[in-house]
């Protein structure tokens, strides 16, 4: 008898153990993602984000790996994988407490793809005024180029 329970606890125990080395850590994942992006390495960043976009999205992780996803597209000439990674934030989580630092990022995305009209408009959304400044920065850099 004690030696079945004996089996059962290490059959059990294998089991557990195998289990969790297929799943992904995903704090690890995140921080290790945010190390490369801090460092300007940001097609490792993306690696690093995309692991995490790999699970549900109710991994706490997940919003803010897609948010440097999406800068991190950016960053490595992907920009429809960024706004795209973005539209998908902004569509799901709209009431997000980031999501006018969200917004300067789409703004600039956007006016660098020449959507002048749309990429204003997001940047005139913003409702935090430290960040209306930036806002407003960004516009004028972009606008600056264009007579009319």
């Amino acid at each position: 008898m004690l030696k079945s329970i004996k089996v059962c606890l290490l059959i059990i125990t294998t089991l557990t153990a195998f289990q969790s080395w297929g799943q992904t850590n995903y704090a690890s994942e995140y921080m290790s993602g945010k190390n490369y992006f801090r460092d300007g390495n940001y097609q490792m960043a993306k690696n690093k984000f995309n692991r995490i976009l790999d699970s549900d999205e109710d991994n706490p992780y997940y919003l803010y790996a897609s948010y440097f996803y999406g800068i991190s597209a950016f960053r490595t000439d992907e920009p429809d994988k960024a706004l795209e990674q973005f539209r998908r934030i902004k569509s799901t989580h709209a009431k997000w407490d980031k999501m006018d630092e969200l917004n300067i990022w789409y703004g600039l995305m956007l006016l660098d793809q020449k959507d002048l009209f749309k990429g204003v408009e997001v940047l005139n959304n913003i409702e935090n005024k430290e960040l209306q400044e930036i806002a407003a920065k960004v516009k004028k850099a972009y606008l600056s180029n264009y007579d009319s």
